[in-house]
């Protein structure tokens, strides 16, 4: 999977807290295609669960999203 997102899966809350030099090894990209599309449908999804939690604290629904706010939440994600 993507690198970051699987990271994430792997090591937990742990990854916020890692040092760059502990994880600078373990990925040779940042942001990928699959950070942002579905690979079966191309469709747009969110991968970071940190941006997921904030969308809810701002009584936000992630999976019901209009067209245009995931465009911004793709990006954001990315930046």
């Amino acid at each position: 999977g993507p690198e970051v997102p699987g990271l994430i899966a792997q090591m937990g809350d742990s990854y916020y807290t890692a040092s760059f030099d502990s994880l600078k090894d373990k990925m040779h990209y940042s942001v990928a295609c699959l950070d942002c599309h579905d690979p079966k449908t191309m469709a747009l999804k969110i991968t970071r669960p940190a941006f997921n939690e904030g969308l809810k604290a701002q009584g936000k629904d992630p999976n019901n999203l209009s067209r245009q706010e995931m465009r911004s939440a793709v990006c954001a994600v990315s930046c």
